[in-house]
């Protein structure tokens, strides 16, 4: 089972690839695999120059850049720079690991959920037991709620 694919620039995010996929990554590894489509980047403190371009060329892709030394300062440019986290190289793989781990629950949140099912306005999702008309959630009954725990007469 794999985490994701995971972009990595720059050599202190490219060191730590055998790690990465150690945990379950698939790792594109130095900017020849630029055009390879990834879930999440994770850049070097010699990308920093560097992000705008890539955020032009990953459009929405989560980008995470070593900042060398944890200072409200270096997140302050960070955030100017349009990076979307952090990680510090000097703290270990842990950290980085934990911080991908949370910007994959994050990615996972966005997509909608396997078992929607939508017809116009009106959206069922069973898993949830959930239904919704337009952006009003509808309240639903005994019986219908049964209903959405099997949902294949629905189809």
């Amino acid at each position: 089972m794999s985490d994701g694919v995971l972009l990595l620039l720059g050599a202190e995010a490219e060191a730590l690839a055998p790690r990465l996929e150690a945990s379950g990554y698939r790792c594109l590894v130095g900017d020849e695999q630029l055009g390879q489509p990834c879930d999440l980047a994770v850049l070097g403190a010699d990308w920093r120059e560097r992000v705008t371009e890539l955020r032009q060329r990953l459009g929405t892709t989560p980008l995470l850049l070593d900042i060398g030394r944890d200072s409200i300062n270096a997140r302050s440019e960070l955030l100017r720079s349009g990076a979307d986290d952090f990680w510090l190289s000097s703290a270990g793989a842990s950290e980085l690991l934990t911080r991908l781990r949370l910007h994959r629950k994050l990615l996972a949140k966005r997509q909608p959920p396997p078992d929607r099912i939508s017809l116009a306005d009106l959206t069922v999702v069973p898993s949830r037991h959930e239904v919704r008309r337009g952006q009003r959630q509808v309240a639903r009954s005994e019986e219908h709620t049964s209903e959405l725990q099997s949902p294949d007469h629905l189809v």
